[in-house]
C-alpha cells in the first residue's frame, strides 16, 4: 500500500523542482518521511497507526504548487482523494487528513502521532545540511512568495534565527537526535548575521560616500557646457529629422495625387510609360513608408519603479518614462535622483546617450528614404526618356 502512495506523490511532487520550488520538492518529502520512520520506530509507535503518519509524511506538501500561502488544505484533499479511490478505510483518511494539518505552523500538536510528523517535518533545523536549506528556501521564495524575501540577508537570517528560537522539538527521541545539531545551526547563523551586518554597514557608508561625492555637472562648468551643447545638438538635429521626413511626405504625395494621374491618359496612348509610372509610384509609396517611420514616435512605457532607479537602470528626465506615474511616486524618484550627485550625473549621460541612439536610427531612416527616393525618380526619368524617344504607338 505504501509502494503506492510513494509512485503517486512521487509522479506529483517530481516536476516541482523544475518549476522552481528549490525547497518544498520531492526531495523535501523524502527526507520527512525518512525521518518519521525513524521516529516512530524510536518511540515504538505500532504499524496501524505509523502507516497513517508515513501517509501524511508523503502527502503534507502535495498542495504547495496550488495554494503556496494554504496548501495543507489542498494537500488534504489530494490525499483524500487518492486514498477513497484505493478504498481506504474512511476513519484513517479522516485521520491522514488531521496529521496533515499539524503542519501547518500555527497548528498545535497533542497526539503523539501529530509530535512525531511535526517534529519529522522541521527535522532539517537540526540537520547538518540546515544552512543548504536555508539557501534553497529563499530561491523558493524570490520565485513564488516574493513578498516574504527581502533582499538585505541580514533580515532574512534575523527570520531563520527568530524560527529557530521559537521551535522546540516535541518528542524525546527528536531532541535526543536533532537538538544538538540545531544549537550548533543557531550558533552558525548568528555568526552570519554579524557578518551581514558589518557588510550592510559598510555598504551604507559606501553609499554615502557616494553620495557625498562631488558632481561632474555641479562642480564642472566645462562640464555643463559640454552636456548643454550637446543635448541642444540632440535636439535641433531631430527636429532637423523630422522636417526633413516632412518634406518627403508632401513631395510624395504630391506626385501621387497630381502628377501619376495627368501620365495616366498618357499611359493609355503609350503602355511602355507604365513601367516608369509604376516605378515612380513605388518609389513615392516606399518613401513615404520610410518617412513615417522617421516621424512616429518611440514606444514609451511611461512607468519607472524606485527600485529601477536604485538599481542605476532608470531617469526621470524624460517624460516617456514617468507620464503614467502618481505625482508621489514621481516626486519620490526626482527627490531620490537629486540626493544622490553621481546618479544624477548619470541620469543625464543615460539620456545623452539614447538621445544618440534615438537620433541615430532617424538619420538612418532618413537616408533610406532619400536614397530609395533618388534612384526611384532617376531610374523613372531615364524610362521616361527612353520611351519617349522611341515613340512607340499602340498597334
Amino acid at each position: 500500500m505504501l509502494r503506492g502512495v510513494h509512485d503517486h506523490v512521487t509522479q506529483l511532487l517530481l516536476p516541482l523542482k523544475q518549476q522552481g520550488y528549490a525547497y518544498h520538492n520531492l526531495e523535501h518529502t523524502l527526507h520527512v518521511v525518512e525521518s518519521a520512520i525513524l521516529l516512530k520506530e524510536k518511540e515504538k509507535v505500532h504499524d496501524e497507526q505509523a502507516e497513517l503518519i508515513i501517509i501524511a509524511a508523503y502527502f503534507h506538501d502535495t498542495g504547495i504548487a496550488v495554494d503556496y500561502k494554504n496548501h495543507e488544505d489542498v494537500s488534504k484533499k489530494l490525499a483524500s482523494n487518492y486514498l477513497h479511490s484505493i478504498a481506504y478505510p474512511l476513519n484513517k483518511i479522516e485521520e491522514v487528513q488531521s496529521l496533515i494539518q499539524i503542519t501547518k505552523p500555527d497548528s498545535i500538536s497533542v497526539s503523539l502521532s501529530e509530535q512525531i510528523l511535526r517534529d519529522a517535518d522541521l527535522s532539517n533545523l537540526g540537520s547538518e545540511r540546515y544552512f543548504k536549506v536555508l539557501k534553497k528556501l529563499k530561491q523558493e521564495w524570490k520565485n513564488h512568495r516574493p513578498d516574504l524575501l527581502k533582499n538585505n540577508n541580514e533580515v532574512y537570517y534575523n527570520y531563520a534565527l527568530e524560527f529557530l528560537d521559537k521551535h522546540n522539538y516535541l518528542t524525546r527521541s527528536a531532541r535526543e537526535i536533532w537538538n544538538h545539531q540545531k544549537l550548533a545551526n543557531r550558533a552558525n547563523l548568528l555568526n552570519l548575521i554579524k557578518k551581514s551586518r558589518k557588510k550592510n554597514v559598510a555598504m551604507k557608508e559606501e553609499k554615502i560616500k557616494k553620495t557625498k561625492a562631488s558632481s561632474l555637472l555641479a562642480d564642472s562648468k566645462v562640464g555643463q557646457m559640454i552636456f548643454k551643447t550637446s543635448l541642444r545638438n540632440h535636439i535641433d538635429l531631430s527636429s532637423l529629422a523630422d522636417s526633413k521626413a516632412s518634406t518627403m511626405l508632401s513631395v510624395n504625395t504630391l506626385i501621387i495625387t497630381i502628377a501619376l494621374p495627368i501620365m495616366i491618359p498618357r499611359i493609355q496612348e503609350f503602355p511602355l510609360l507604365g513601367i516608369p509610372a509604376s516605378i515612380l509610384l513605388i518609389t513615392c509609396v516606399s518613401s513615404i513608408f520610410y518617412a513615417t517611420l522617421v516621424t512616429r514616435p518611440i514606444k514609451m512605457n511611461g512607468l519607472t519603479s524606485i527600485e529601477t532607479l536604485q538599481n542605476g537602470n532608470g531617469d526621470l528626465f524624460f517624460f516617456g518614462n514617468f507620464f503614467k506615474m502618481p505625482f508621489d511616486q514621481y516626486k519620490k524618484g526626482i527627490e531620490y535622483t537629486l540626493e544622490n550627485a553621481n546618479y544624477l550625473d548619470e541620469s543625464i549621460i543615460r539620456d545623452l546617450y539614447f538621445s544618440g541612439i534615438a537620433l541615430g536610427k532617424k538619420y538612418g531612416q532618413l537616408r533610406i528614404c532619400y536614397t530609395i527616393f533618388i534612384s526611384g525618380v532617376l531610374l523613372a526619368a531615364v524610362g521616361f526618356f527612353i520611351i519617349m524617344l522611341l515613340k512607340l504607338p499602340v498597334q
